[in-house]
């Protein structure tokens, strides 16, 4: 559905991982991959990559190979050099990529803000990276320790990131917008002074 990354945006990932936890089809990453500027989201489905310790010739080939609307997921072993930068970038939004994860390093801070490109690392990372090692493009790899499989659903935010399996991406969105709804009706009734250990079932029965 092309309106999917921008509902589940808009639900958030807190939401989407409780409505995905029954189905066993959300993986919540580290939460040491943060957002390399503050404000930054996305959300689509993933193309996996992965990198030799330091080297990012993957990256490149990845960005050549990706779709429009696509996130690159980027196993980077943890190296904070710079997988990612400005130049890349430039050449990923000319590509229509959505945006990027990568377990390593990211740099050129400020220029990313500019350019509105979200991207979330574990960290900064000045050094730049080597182009050696061909690395994989579209092949299930590890990214902040949790498997991610060409086509499965990254999803991120102030939150965290989260990857939503896809062949439940569809129930996950419904079943989340209902918990979204649900919640909304619970706002309305503490506003309107009910009490939150009453509404979740949780006060303690009377002792004799």
């Amino acid at each position: 559905m092309a309106e999917t990354p921008e509902r589940m945006l808009k639900l958030g990932t807190s939401t989407l991982y409780e409505a995905g936890r029954p189905l066993d089809a959300v993986r919540a990453m580290s939460p040491t991959l943060r957002p390399v500027w503050s404000g930054a989201t996305l959300c689509g489905p993933a193309v996996p990559v992965t990198c030799g310790s330091g080297d990012n010739l993957a990256v490149h080939r990845a960005i050549e190979r990706s779709p429009a609307g696509s996130v690159l997921a980027v196993n980077g072993g943890g190296a904070l050099v710079g997988y990612w930068g400005e130049v890349l970038t430039a050449a990923a939004q000319y590509q229509g990529i959505t945006g990027v994860i990568i377990d390593g390093g990211a740099r050129d801070v400020d220029a990313l803000r500019e350019r509105g490109f979200p991207v979330f690392s574990r960290g900064v990372g000045m050094p730049g990276a080597y182009k050696r090692e061909s690395g994989s493009v579209g092949l299930t790899t590890d990214v902040g320790g949790v498997p991610v499989s060409p086509g499965d659903f990254v999803v991120a935010d102030a939150d965290g990131v989260l990857v939503i399996a896809r062949e439940h991406v569809e129930q996950v969105l419904l079943d989340a917008e209902e918990r979204a709804a649900h919640e909304t009706e619970l706002m309305t009734r503490i506003q309107n002074g009910e009490r939150t250990i009453d509404l979740f079932g949780l006060r303690c029965p009377t002792v004799p």
